[in-house]
C-alpha cells in the first residue's frame, strides 16, 4: 500500500521506484547529500493539496518520509524512543544505523543552525545508544520551500562512522 501510495505523488510510478533503489544506495555508502536528494525528490512531489493545512510540523513532514522509507522496504522505526527522548527515524540499512533527526523552519530562520541543532539533540539525547557504525543526521526542512535546505550529517562517506 506504501509503494501504491507513493507512486501515486508521481507522474511517473517508475520514478517513485527509482527513488526507493536510490535511497537504498545512499543509505549503503552513506552518503547524506544523495539520502536528502531522495527525499527532496518525493517532497517535490507531494500534491499541493497536502500543503494547505494550517499545521505542518514535523509531524507532517515525518508522516511523508514514513511512507517513503516503507514502500522503500527499509528496516527502520519512526519516533524511536531512547532513554533521554525519541529519534524520528532510526534506519538500519547493511552493518549501518542512520540516526535521523527533523526539524522544520518557519519564516527567516536560520536552517544551518537549527540543523547543527539538531544533530547536537541527537548526541545529547544519546538517540543512537549502543548502536555500532552510525551515522547521525540532523536535517531542516524548510516549510516554505517544501524541501530540505540544511543538514549536517556524522558518521558519513567523509567522516569515520560514529
Amino acid at each position: 500500500m506504501a509503494l501504491h501510495l507513493l507512486r501515486s505523488y508521481f507522474k511517473r510510478p517508475e520514478t517513485a521506484d527509482n527513488a526507493c533503489m536510490d535511497l537504498k544506495k545512499a543509505l549503503m555508502n552513506r552518503d547524506a547529500d544523495a539520502f536528502t536528494e531522495q527525499i527532496n525528490k518525493v517532497l517535490s512531489e507531494y500534491p499541493y493539496d497536502y500543503y494547505q493545512s494550517n499545521k505542518r510540523d514535523g509531524y507532517f513532514y515525518c508522516l511523508g518520509l514514513f511512507t517513503f522509507f516503507y514502500a522503500s522496504g527499509l528496516m527502520f522505526q519512526a519516533e524511536k524512543h531512547a532513554n533521554f527522548g525519541r529519534a524520528d527515524f532510526v534506519l538500519k540499512f547493511d552493518d549501518f544505523t542512520w540516526v535521523v533527526e527533523i526539524k522544520v523552519s518557519h519564516g527567516d530562520a536560520d536552517d544551518a543552525k537549527l540543523a547543527a541543532a539538531a544533530l547536537e539533540q541527537i548526541k545529547a539525547k544519546n538517540y543512537a545508544g549502543a548502536s555500532r557504525n552510525r551515522v547521525l543526521l540532523g536535517a531542516v526542512i524548510n516549510d516554505d520551500r517544501r524541501m530540505i535546505t540544511a543538514w549536517e550529517c556524522r558518521g558519513g562517506i567523509k567522516e569515520k562512522p560514529e
